[in-house]
C-alpha cells in the first residue's frame, strides 16, 4: 500500500532553538536601541550641582551644605517606570527609593514633633504627622524645590506633563528622599526636611487639634504625680484647667469671645475667635506653650510653686 508522503517535521529541540535564538536576536536589538538612563538625566538636567542646590534651598546659609557622593543613586530616584520601555537603566525606577524615602520622612518628621510639642501624647503626634506629611504636602514641597525639572518618563507621560500629577511628585519626592537617606544617611534628611518644616504655618497645622484635651491630660499626670510625690491627698479640681470668658464684643452676627485659662487660680493663657469653644483652644495651646517653656507650674492661689514632673515621667 502507497502511504502519501507527509510533510517533515523538524526535531522539536532545534524548531525550540530557532524561535529561542530570534527572540535573543530580537532582545538584543531592542536593548542596543535603548540609550543609557545617564544620558537622558544629563538632559533633565540631573547632576551633582543642580541635586546640592534642592538640597540646601530651605538650608540656613550659614549652615554647612549639604553635598552627595552617589549621583546614580539620584538619578535612580528622578526615573520614573515608564522611563524603562525606552532607557537602560541598571537600578531600575524609583520605587525602591521611594519606599525608603517613605520610612524615613515618618521617622524624622515624628522626631520634629515629637521635641516641638514635649507635652502632647501619641494621638496629637500621629494627628500632626498626618498632616504634614500627606500627598498634597510632599507634592508641594517637590514644586518648591524644583523636582518637576528633572522627572524623567517615556516620551508619552512628558508630553502629556505627567510630571506634575501630584501624586507623579508625591513619589519623586519620596524617592528623592530615600536616595539622600542611602547616600548621606539619616543626620542629613534631618537637615534637608527640618528647614521646609520649619517654613509651615503650624496655626493652620495644629487646626482641629484638642488642645483642651491634651492640658487636661498633662494636668492628671502633674496631679498624679503630686499626690505620689508628697503621700498627701489633694483635691485634683486645684490641678484641673478653668475657662472663664472675661469679654465678649461686637454684634450679635461678629461676636468675639476672649478666655482666660486659669490652673490653681493662677493665669495661664488667653484666646480669642468667633467661637467660644475655638478661643478655649487657642487659650489652651498657650497654656501648653507656657508650661514647655518655664518648666514650673503654679497651682494654688498662695503663688506656691510646683514643679512639673520629667516628661519622661508623664509618658511613662
Amino acid at each position: 500500500m502507497n502511504i502519501p508522503n507527509q510533510p517533515v517535521r523538524a526535531p522539536h529541540s532545534t524548531v525550540t532553538g530557532s524561535l529561542n535564538s530570534v527572540n535573543v536576536l530580537k532582545y538584543r536589538m531592542t536593548s542596543e536601541a535603548k540609550r543609557d538612563i545617564r544620558e537622558l538625566a544629563a538632559e533633565r538636567g540631573i547632576n551633582r550641582a543642580n541635586v546640592e542646590a534642592i538640597l540646601n534651598k530651605f538650608r540656613n546659609p550659614d549652615a554647612p551644605p549639604l553635598r552627595i557622593s552617589d549621583l546614580d543613586e539620584y538619578i535612580t530616584a528622578f526615573t520614573h517606570k515608564s522611563t524603562l520601555k525606552e532607557y537602560k537603566a541598571t537600578h531600575g525606577s524609583n520605587e525602591r527609593l521611594e519606599l525608603m524615602g517613605d520610612s524615613v520622612l515618618s521617622l524624622v518628621v515624628t522626631k520634629y514633633i515629637y521635641d516641638r510639642y514635649p507635652l502632647c501624647d501619641e494621638g496629637f503626634i500621629t494627628r500632626i504627622r498626618t498632616k504634614l506629611v500627606c500627598g498634597a504636602a510632599l507634592s508641594a514641597w517637590a514644586l518648591q524645590l524644583g523636582l518637576q525639572n528633572h522627572i524623567m518618563m517615556n516620551r508619552k507621560a512628558m508630553d502629556q506633563e505627567w510630571y506634575l500629577n501630584p501624586s507623579k511628585l508625591e513619589d519623586t519626592f519620596e524617592a528623592f528622599l530615600g536616595a539622600l537617606f542611602v547616600d548621606q544617611g539619616i543626620a542629613a534628611c534631618r537637615d534637608f526636611v527640618y528647614p521646609m518644616l520649619d517654613q509651615k504655618d503650624f496655626d493652620e497645622v495644629e487646626k482641629d487639634c484638642n488642645f483642651k484635651d491634651v492640658l487636661m491630660r498633662h494636668m492628671q499626670a502633674v496631679w498624679s504625680n503630686a499626690v505620689a510625690s508628697d503621700g498627701i491627698s489633694r483635691a485634683q479640681s486645684d490641678f484641673m484647667p478653668q475657662y472663664q470668658v472675661i469679654a465678649a464684643c461686637g454684634p450679635d452676627h461678629m461676636r468675639v469671645f476672649h478666655v482666660n485659662v486659669s490652673i490653681g487660680g493662677s493665669f495661664m493663657g488667653t484666646g480669642s475667635d468667633l467661637k467660644k469653644k475655638a478661643a478655649e483652644q487657642e487659650a489652651a495651646r498657650q497654656a501648653l506653650i507656657r508650661i514647655t517653656n518655664h518648666g514650673t507650674l503654679p497651682v494654688f492661689s498662695n503663688k506656691q510653686t510646683m514643679y512639673l514632673p520629667d516628661i519622661g515621667e508623664l509618658t511613662a
